[in-house]
């Protein structure tokens, strides 16, 4: 109690000097269960007389070495706020600078929750705030939403009816934010939506204002919430919000699309996917929404409406969309065996650049180096040597770099081949593009494989792995040439060239690697010259120093480089361009 006293007199103190958001800050709790004390003790001082905590708070600043922290200090006014008495005006013009105070922060709004509260414990205080709203709508506007959600808690149809009112005032600020207190409207349990907010919304629609028609979508997907009756005019009211409105509309939509998924009706389903393809690439935050909509969508029963939607969003953004601004979405798909078959199966086939580079981007972010892929043989639209053998050249084409997933996906084409010709077909390609160029890990991967199939596909794989064998051995059957061999002087001349590339490219990496992570920069940088271990002395007052030794382990990482890209690299690229550029005759 002692110390809750002399916090009492610090604070008063520290408001006659000036200093009363310091000494908050210093006095803050520590331990969580102590956290309400200081809100409520600061509320006390404020309705006993002895500080004005709202015009305090309203000195709050976010910028940088103003003060103390920002959010910090907003948390304790929002655990504050509920338990004051204080002037309405003075509230809402506190709440407001605090709000937009926090800038683009995801718990920016969170502060209105207090607000709500604080309107909810006298049913005065909404009445007098409405009338502020109205009178000050260039200044309070952004109040308008709590506060009609605070009073819907007290009189449900009299806000209900106040925020259809202000929906056709003539101020276009005030119109904005009473359509968006339509979705913040508390309904009683179980209640329907009654008709005139309906036609509110109907009404609003027909307005050209692409805030007002983002309003609009996101209070008639509240309606539904709350009444499921609704869905069809909902639908319909959402569409044409969607049809009129520009880059607000749609991102309310894909809000929706993120947050709401397992809740939207078919469709509204439909609906909303039919206009979220006209999203512009430059509207990242959209794209962020739609990526999580997707993702989502790929772990419930609409997976084949989701890749269906991705796949025209990259065939209608070739040159401005990857699947990389789908990171999640491509998350899921690597994840998920079935879907990558899926996908695989049908992007090769379809042979759009923007769709088998997506698949190639989609292996990339594995990091498991034998990532096997089976095709999907129901995707095959026609399973013949033609439309085979195209999707196995795109898988060599595309995944050339991941030999492993390249061979996997032409091993599962020779399952559902049709005939002894096309499993020919597909071995050749096997041998001559992946065996030839990766003898060794593709095969090892070859041979095991090779053991675990039967019959025909077994056959296949043997043949190739015979002719590659012959190949080998008829190589190193030919005498060394020495004029095919550099001198010493030349190899150390190379091998100097590479290390200070190497050195070069380090240091480059270095330098981005501390921009991304900027702690690197607080720890200091040693170079052992030589030795397998560094030697320190740790100094520690009165004791003698101590050596301290530590191992270094041995690191070492082998890769396999294609063979032609050093036999024949012009050769190589050439097939691998064809194999990538070409596309099926329809």
């Amino acid at each position: 109690m002692a110390d809750k006293a002399n916090r009492k007199e610090t604070l008063i103190a520290a408001a006659e000097n000036g200093d009363f958001l310091d000494a908050v800050y210093t006095n803050r709790p520590t331990e969580p269960d102590e956290s309400e004390d200081l809100p409520l003790e600061i509320a006390a001082l404020h309705n006993d007389g002895h500080i004005n905590v709202v015009a305090e708070f309203a000195k709050l600043d976010n910028t940088p070495g103003s003060g103390p922290d920002f959010f910090m200090m907003r948390l304790i006014f929002e655990k504050t706020l509920p338990h004051i008495d204080a002037p309405m005006r003075d509230v809402m013009h506190c709440v407001l600078h605090l709000y937009k105070g926090a800038g683009q922060d995801v718990l920016a709004g969170r502060i209105f929750d207090s607000y709500i509260a604080y309107c909810e414990k006298d049913p005065a205080r909404p009445l007098e705030a409405m009338k502020i709203i109205e009178d000050e709508h260039d200044q309070f506007a952004d109040d308008l939403p709590p506060t009609i959600a605070a009073g819907s808690r007290i009189d449900n149809p009299h806000y209900l009816a106040e925020a259809l009112r202000l929906g056709r005032h003539p101020a276009k600020v005030l119109r904005r934010r009473a359509v968006l207190s339509l979705a913040n409207i508390e309904w009683p349990k179980e209640a329907n939506v009654p008709e005139k907010a309906l036609a509110g919304l109907e009404m609003s629609v027909t307005e050209n204002d692409d805030e007002i028609l983002a309003r609009v979508i996101q209070s008639a997907f509240a309606f539904y919430q709350q009444d499921k009756t609704t869905e069809a005019r909902v639908t319909a009211l959402i569409d044409k919000a969607l049809s009129k409105g520009d880059k607000y509309a749609l991102h309310a939509g894909a809000e929706i699309f993120r947050f709401e998924t397992k809740e939207i009706p078919t469709p509204l389903l439909d609906v909303l996917l039919g206009h979220l393809k006209q999203v512009k690439p430059t509207n990242e935050g959209t794209l962020h929404n739609i990526d999580g909509g997707i993702t989502t969508l790929l772990k419930e029963a609409a997976a084949e409406k989701a890749l269906r939607f991705l796949e025209e969003l990259l065939l209608l953004n070739t040159d401005t969309l990857t699947i990389e601004d789908f990171d999640s979405a491509a998350n899921e798909i690597l994840m998920n065996k079935t879907l990558l078959s899926r996908v695989t199966t049908r992007w090769f086939l379809n042979g759009a650049p923007a769709l088998c580079e997506s698949v190639n981007r989609i292996a990339g972010k594995s990091d498991n180096d034998t990532l096997s892929i089976e095709i999907d043989a129901s995707e095959l639209t026609a399973k013949d040597c033609k439309h085979i053998t195209f999707v196995a050249r795109k898988a060599i084409g595309y995944l050339f770099m991941k030999p492993i997933t390249a061979a996997s996906i032409l091993i599962s084409l020779m399952r559902p081949a049709p005939d002894d010709e096309t499993r020919k077909c597909l071995g050749e390609l096997l041998l001559d593009s992946l065996l030839m160029n990766y003898p060794g890990s593709v095969r090892e991967y070859v041979e095991d494989q090779a053991r675990q199939e039967t019959g025909k596909v077994k056959k296949t794989l043997d043949k190739a792995l015979a002719e590659l064998t012959a190949y080998l051995d008829t190589l190193s059957a030919v005498p060394a040439l020495a004029a095919l061999h550099p001198n010493q002087a030349h190899r150390e001349a190379y091998n100097r060239y590479m290390r200070k590339s190497f050195e070069v490219s380090m240091k480059e990496a270095e330098k981005e690697t501390k921009k991304e992570y900027f702690l690197l920069n607080f720890f200091s940088k040693s170079t052992l010259l030589y030795g397998r271990k560094p030697i320190t002395y740790i100094h520690a007052g009165g004791v003698p120093s101590r050596r301290m030794e530590m191992e270094i382990p041995t690191i070492s990482y082998s890769t396999e480089s294609p063979r032609m890209e050093h036999l024949d690299e012009h050769g190589l690229n050439c097939m691998l361009s064809v194999f990538r550029a070409e596309r099926l005759r329809t």
